[in-house]
């Protein structure tokens, strides 16, 4: 059967020279060929092969985005292995558990990250494989066989010399695991979400039945390729249409806004915290003015947002220095990842940008849904892609508010992961009658777009019966300058406080995000907020009795 790697290899031949990566280092712009990635992959396709790693030997990767990560990828599926993508934040105690609990046997890693993997390398008992020429002298040859040792390792640069002769790809089959992501849990449960070499083309395939990617096309990839939607729009779409997909080397603010400036971007898809930067960006650049050019921008807000409504993008020359610094090129901006607040959303659709919305799970490789090109309704994740099947179960209207009946979303189709590694138990709490039963809670409009509204095991249920989702509280809440990051609990009605209540917590950071911290009580200032500034449905419940 067709596998992700043969469609890989059919695009190379198809476009030898085309750019398939480029890094931008702090030094310059490395580039790298279609052609040029294939041999990468194929030498690393040929050395496992060779070294008596059989198909659906477990493989792990623990560098950074680039070039090296990708042909790493590549390797391993094209000799029939398994690619374990591990999180570069873990401590070599966590990589050590997933190294044994996904029973892998090699683990690649960078010069950055070669300390924690040879720790884990050698808590779990597997061999290393390092992506860079060694910064210390002691090697392997070539030839030789990883057997002898844990903590020897051969290094990319040294097989790079003999380039495979004749390497075929292995074989493999519809069902045969392509990957393992894990999704969370790395303290004490673990779980390995096992994709297919068919989950693969059934995701690219669904994706593409919305989106149109080519050859003229360029993606920014900033998400780390451990992650399931970087895997998908940063990796696996790009590289079956030839398109060319650009890495960083130092992450940060100046970078990646030199990269949408320089590197013709047409296709960038982030979490929704860089789009709220740009937002806050834009509006203290606004709110420092003079209250006439206050007032104008007022003006062309509300002039831009009435073209929309006549179908002409107005905001593209009001606003041609805000779409000069996201390069002007754009064709597709995209977030995913964790809910997207829609008065952002407005507020970047008035400037003259669509972001469209998408919505997925690790265990449906990534995108189940997303907001079609055209037709993007803010707040909501748009329909399921095409092949895709979506459901809500169990729908209930919310106690005392007029809004529509809410369920847990289910969802069936090829992009449905085949379980849990060496867990049927999980597996088949969440796998019933071939749907996925998400945990996530929403609802379908009449146009079948999903709206989602939160978790199900997040929601609080008062008193009353009324459901509070606490994503909309926090949501409310982190748009002040004041908050970084916010948590809201449910407390018992037999609390100091007397009744039920849904209270804001307020904790100070270092990092400006927001995280779900439930339960969390110590080093934390509470504060009574003011409840008028809640939303009207919110306020019967949170005010005091």
């Amino acid at each position: 059967m067709l596998s992700f790697y043969s469609r890989f290899a059919e695009c190379a031949e198809r476009f030898p020279d085309g750019i398939a990566i480029e890094m931008q280092r702090n030094s310059g712009l490395e580039s790298f060929s279609y052609s040029e990635l294939r041999q990468m992959a194929e030498t690393v396709g040929s050395w496992l092969a060779e070294n008596g790693f059989r198909p659906g030997t477990r493989c792990a990767i623990l560098a950074a985005n680039g070039p090296r990560w990708v042909a790493a990828y590549l390797g391993i599926i094209a000799a029939g292995c398994t690619a374990v993508p591990l999180d570069t934040a873990f401590r070599p105690d966590q990589i050590a558990k997933l190294l044994v609990d996904s029973e892998s046997s090699l683990i690649f890693a960078d010069n950055h990250h070669l300390s924690a993997a040879k720790v884990a390398a050698d808590q779990a008992s597997v061999q290393l494989f390092l992506l860079e020429r060694p910064r210390e002298a002691a090697t392997v040859s070539v030839g030789s066989s990883l057997g002898a040792a844990v903590g020897m390792f051969a290094d990319l640069d040294s097989i790079l010399a003999r380039p495979p002769a004749g390497f075929q790809p292995i074989p493999v089959t519809a069902d045969s695991t392509a990957a393992i992501l894990y999704t969370s849990g790395t303290t004490s449960d673990p779980k390995g979400v096992m994709l297919t070499h068919d989950n693969l083309l059934g995701e690219i395939e669904a994706v593409f039945a919305r989106l149109q990617v080519g050859p003229s096309d360029a993606i920014l990839g900033v998400l780390p390729l451990f992650h399931a939607l970087a895997q998908m729009a940063n990796l696996l779409l790009p590289l079956v249409r030839g398109a060319r997909i650009v890495y960083l080397e130092t992450l940060n603010t100046s970078e990646l806004m030199r990269a949408l400036r320089e590197r013709d971007i047409t296709l960038f898809c982030c979490v929704p915290q860089f789009f709220y930067l740009i937002h806050e960006r834009v509006m203290k650049e606004v709110s420092r003015r003079g209250p006439l050019a206050r007032a104008a921008f007022r003006a062309m807000m509300q002039l831009s947002r009435a073209s929309r409504v006549l179908g002409w993008n107005a905001g593209k020359v009001l606003f041609k220095p805000i779409h000069r610094t996201l390069g002007s090129k754009m064709r597709y901006l995209i977030t995913g990842g964790s809910r997207f607040d829609s008065q952002i959303g407005r507020d970047f659709h008035a400037l003259g940008f669509d972001i469209l919305q998408a919505y997925g799970l690790t265990e449906t490789t990534g995108g189940a849904a997303c907001t079609p090109p055209g037709k993007n309704i803010i707040g909501s994740v748009g329909p399921p892609l095409p092949g895709v099947e979506m459901k809500i179960l169990d729908s209930r209207s919310p106690a005392e508010e007029s809004g529509p009946p809410v369920g847990e979303s289910a969802i069936r189709g090829r992009i449905v992961m085949q379980g849990y590694y060496s867990r049927p138990d999980v597996t088949a709490a969440v796998l019933q009658d071939g749907w996925l039963h998400t945990g996530d809670l929403g609802y379908f409009d009449s146009h079948g777009n999903l709206f989602i509204t939160g978790r199900q095991k997040e929601v609080i249920v008062l008193s009353s019966g009324k459901n509070i989702y606490p994503e909309e509280i926090e949501q409310h809440y982190s748009k002040s300058a004041s908050i970084k990051e916010i948590c809201v609990m449910g407390l018992r009605k037999h609390s100091v406080w007397g009744g039920d209540r849904t209270r804001p917590t307020r904790r100070a950071a270092t990092h400006r995000r927001r995280t779900a911290l439930a339960g969390t009580a110590a080093s934390t200032e509470r504060h009574q907020s003011n409840p008028g500034s809640l939303p009207q449905r919110w306020r019967s419940d949170y005010s005091a009795k």
